[in-house]
C-alpha cells in the first residue's frame, strides 16, 4: 500500500512526491488493483520488519485472495527488512529461497 500507515515513507516519496494526492495513492496501492486474471504471487514479509509494517502485505494477500489469484505467504517472525538481498543466516527468515524454489516448481517455472 501506499497509504498511510502501513506504506514504506521512502518508496512512496520516491514513486509519489512529499505531498501525494489522494488519487495517486490510492492509484498506485497494490491492494487496490484489480487482480482478477493476474498470475499466482509469493509474498514474504518478516514480522520484526521496522521499515514495512507487517498489515502492508496482509492487506495484499487480503486483494489477492479476493482477486481469486494463486498466492502464497510466509510471515516470519524475525528477518528484519530487505533480508532477500542480505545474509541472515541463522534466522527464522533464511529458509526462503528454498521456499520459493518449491513455489516455482509447483507452478512448473523451475525445474
Amino acid at each position: 500500500t501506499m497509504a498511510a500507515p502501513f506504506a514504506h515513507p521512502g518508496s512512496r516519496n520516491e514513486m509519489l512526491g512529499e505531498t501525494p494526492t489522494a488519487d495517486a495513492i490510492a492509484r498506485y496501492s497494490l491492494e487496490r488493483m484489480d487482480w482478477t486474471g493476474r498470475p499466482p504471487v509469493f509474498l514474504l514479509h518478516a514480522m520484526d520488519d521496522e521499515a514495512v509494517p507487517v498489515e502492508n502485505s496482509l492487506q495484499l494477500l487480503t486483494a489477492l485472495k479476493a482477486g481469486g489469484v494463486k498466492a502464497e505467504a510466509h510471515l516470519f517472525e524475525e528477518g528484519g527488512h530487505g533480508f532477500g538481498i542480505r545474509l541472515i543466516e541463522g534466522r527464522p527468515a533464511a529458509v526462503w529461497p528454498e521456499l520459493v524454489l518449491r513455489w516455482g516448481r509447483r507452478h512448473g517455472w523451475v525445474s
